[in-house]
């Protein structure tokens, strides 16, 4: 009786709110039968779909997954900014394809800057809930994302490598190709920026240091 409910206010409640959190419910919730989620994909309203494939993709339905990767690229911003959000809860459960989608966000200039900022932020939840997910397709964007060119979208990225860096497996792909030679042109391109304070230069230094690659362009650290 309560899925019941649940079902019929996440389909058709008048309330925004009321339908997200009916979703949310299901998305927490055992179920059996996923058969009457599922019908939800079809609705002709981005918000039905989204919310349905997340908790689909909560009960671990291939076809969650697979909606909310085509929502990230959905003409409605609402839709992919809401897409961008509701990745970065899936937690553990993400996989490469999921984090590549939201990489692709990070790095398209042509996207807007709050739903830019929120794929990074995401991806920052990624990283602690599953770094295996994290591909170096992922890392590659990030770095090309990142620079003098959006500093405030790099203050956001600054907060994801400390986490890569971190972390073993990750750790040690940054130290093998082809993300050495990117790392290596990323600090090279911005070599600069560290002697300034601020986001950019704490994260050409970061990576430089982790890489062991010289710092010897700035005076202060030769």
């Amino acid at each position: 009786a309560c899925l019941k409910a649940l079902l019929g206010a996440a389909a058709t409640d008048q309330d925004g709110r009321v339908r997200q959190r009916a979703f949310l419910s299901l998305a927490a919730l055992p179920m059996a039968d996923l058969a009457p989620l599922k019908s939800l994909l079809l609705s002709p309203a981005w918000e039905t779909r989204s919310y349905a494939a997340f908790a689909l993709a909560r009960h671990g339905d291939v076809a969650g997954f697979d909606i909310l990767v085509r929502q990230a690229a959905y003409t409605d911003k609402r839709a992919r900014f809401t897409a961008a959000w509701l990745l970065g809860q899936l937690g553990s459960a993400v996989a490469a394809p999921q984090a590549e989608a939201l990489s692709a966000m990070v790095r398209n200039v042509s996207e807007r800057g709050n739903i830019r900022h929120r794929a990074a932020a995401s991806l920052l939840n990624v990283v602690r809930d599953n770094a295996e997910s994290i591909s170096d397709r992922v890392v590659l964007d990030l770095l090309e994302a990142a620079g003098p060119q959006n500093m405030a979208l790099t203050r956001t990225l600054a907060y994801f490598f400390p986490e890569v860096v971190s972390r073993a497996p990750l750790s040690a792909r940054l130290r093998q190709e082809p993300l050495r030679a990117a790392v290596s042109e990323f600090g090279a391109k911005n070599k600069d920026a560290v002697l300034r304070p601020g986001a950019l230069g704490g994260l050409v230094t970061l990576l430089s240091r982790h890489l062991n690659l010289p710092l010897s362009f700035s005076p202060a650290l030769a």
